[in-house]
């Protein structure tokens, strides 16, 4: 799914999951600090009330000894009771249990009233709180109680409850506190923590739409684009453009694949040509070697006429004449159609050189390609390197929170989470890695289809060369039978010379005519392997479409 989203979106994406994660983290954190708030002052009331059991037991403890009566005692009790304040304002109180009130600094009038009796929804609540101790003082609480409370003002305020029985005395001793600091925390705790989610957001955002934009100009466009591009110039289309949609630069990954597949393009359309005109030669030169061999049947037919017809010489001796200036004729054009099918083979043999110097080109271009694809590479480990210093600052962001011990316990989390965040980070950046990776191997694959062409066009060189060679011996084989038909018509000039002498001529005519047959015939041969190559060339370059 991922695989069909653009590069920016894919960054956007990032930032989205990363915005959501802050701001999760935020809430948990906040949640969990007010937490711990709460549990510190429950943690404190109970100290405190458990301060004032102590205060009890001692004089409970002055009681057994006999330092002071019983009432004493209590009085005693009641009195320090009554004096102890804690933030300011609040105080401990305490009640039989039978609700009747023995300490209460805030109202004394409890102090002698049984609450039980009273006719007040409120002191009635609290009467039955009070029995609620006495009937499980054998389970009491663990932890004060929340209960919401109006203030003189009207205002509604969380306070928190916690009461001890003292079971000697029957006394149950209890205080409360209110709570409204933990709101004030938390709410100074949800702008400070906004403003960092605020930075860190922005900073994503910056570093994002900065690598991006980055990215986005080595590419040239989506990564998408050029892994489709290659696969089809893999495939043989040349008539690929990179550059259609105006972003890819000179400088991108896109700009690079464009110029090396027009590259590319007009090396395969010269390739393609020079076969063309290769297996055209080639056909030439098959024609002019079947007209030579031709040439030299005719010869041969010509020199087994004159050796029956040496008996009967002095007769037919205007006819040899006439014939060997046939011959001298056919011989010295077959020494020209030589020459020029020599000429026109070497013309070919440079011109697949040429295509073996332009596939070299294009391996020279790919290579260039490679090379870009490495530094789109090295900029994916910016990106890495950007995931580490994030993961960086996420630990010191954990270290510092640990040094704030309870109130920073929040940060340590959201560190831990900032961490996790920058590992993603460093994974999609080995996603982004792999797909480069996947662009170098097709362009590596390109590279190895060049350079399984190249031997074969070195092959067609050296047959090119050594048909030039043939046909250079073809050349000399004719040149031989024409000086030797100039022998013969010199011969029927020059009537003088005896009839052995002009049998041991035809009989050196027959050879050489035998010699030249022979020859053409490895000509034609060496022709028609020419024209295979040049076929298996053209078939080569019909793969790519330009």
């Amino acid at each position: 799914m991922l695989q069909s989203l653009k590069l920016r979106t894919r960054l956007g994406l990032i930032i989205a999951v990363s915005l959501a994660g802050l701001l999760v983290l935020a809430t948990l954190s906040i949640l969990a600090q007010r937490d711990s708030l709460y549990q510190a002052h429950e943690k404190r009331l109970t100290n405190l009330v458990e301060v004032a059991a102590d205060v009890v037991e001692h004089y409970y403890g002055l009681q057994k000894s006999g330092a002071m009566t019983p009432q004493q005692a209590r009085e005693s009790a009641a009195r320090t009771l009554n004096a102890l304040r804690f933030d300011g304002s609040d105080y401990f109180y305490v009640f039989t249990g039978d609700t009747v009130g023995v300490v209460h600094p805030r109202n004394p009038k409890f102090v002698g009233m049984r609450l039980a009796d009273s006719d007040n929804p409120v002191l009635q609540g609290l009467a039955k709180g009070i029995k609620g101790v006495v009937a499980n003082k054998d389970n009491p609480a663990e932890a004060p109680s929340r209960m919401e409370t109006r203030t003189a003002e009207g205002e509604t305020v969380t306070r928190m409850v916690f009461s001890h029985y003292f079971e000697p005395w029957d006394w149950v001793l209890g205080s409360s506190m209110t709570v409204a600091s933990v709101d004030d925390v938390v709410a100074a705790s949800v702008t400070e923590l906004g403003s960092i989610v605020g930075i860190v957001l922005v900073l994503v955002v910056a570093a994002s739409l900065v690598v991006a934009r980055s990215v986005n100009r080595q590419l040239g466009g989506e990564p998408d684009v050029a892994v489709s591009l290659m696969r089809r110039v893999a495939e043989g289309d040349l008539t690929v453009r990179a550059r259609d949609d105006g972003e890819a630069g000179d400088e991108s990954l896109l700009g690079a694949l464009d110029d090396m597949v027009g590259r590319l393009r007009g090396m395969v359309s010269a390739v393609g040509r020079s076969a063309e005109q290769v297996a055209e030669e080639a056909r030439h030169l098959a024609h002019d070697t079947e007209a030579v061999a031709q040439s030299g049947r005719s010869s041969s037919e010509s020199t087994a006429t004159m050796a029956a017809a040496v008996e009967e010489m002095t007769v037919n001796i205007g006819h040899i004449s006439d014939n060997a200036k046939a011959t001298e004729r056919n011989s010295s054009e077959s020494v020209e159609s030589a020459e020029s099918g020599s000429g026109e083979v070497a013309a070919a043999a440079e011109e697949i050189r040429s295509v073996a110097d332009t596939l070299q080109e294009a391996v020279t271009s790919v290579s260039s390609l490679l090379q870009r694809a490495e530094e789109v590479g090295s900029i994916a480990g910016v990106i890495k390197d950007i995931a580490a210093q994030t993961n960086l600052l996420a630990l010191n962001a954990a270290i510092e929170s640990a040094r704030a011990g309870e109130q920073g316990r929040g940060f340590a989390v959201v560190a831990g989470e900032v961490r996790d965040l920058a590992a993603r980070t460093g994974e999609a950046t080995d996603r982004i890695e792999t797909m480069i990776q996947g662009i170098q191997a097709e362009v590596q694959g390109t590279v190895s289809v060049i350079e399984r062409a190249n031997p074969q066009v070195h092959a067609s060189v050296e047959r090119t060369e050594a048909a030039v060679a043939r046909l250079d011996a073809i050349r000399a084989s004719a040149q031989f039978t024409l000086e030797r038909i100039s022998d013969v018509a010199n011969a029927t000039r020059e009537q003088s010379v005896a009839s052995n002498s002009i049998a041991e001529q035809v009989s050196e005519l027959s050879q050489a005519v035998e010699s030249t047959s022979e020859s053409m015939k490895s000509a034609a041969g060496s022709v028609q392997n020419l024209q295979h190559q040049s076929a298996a060339l053209q078939e080569l370059v019909v793969r790519f479409r330009y």
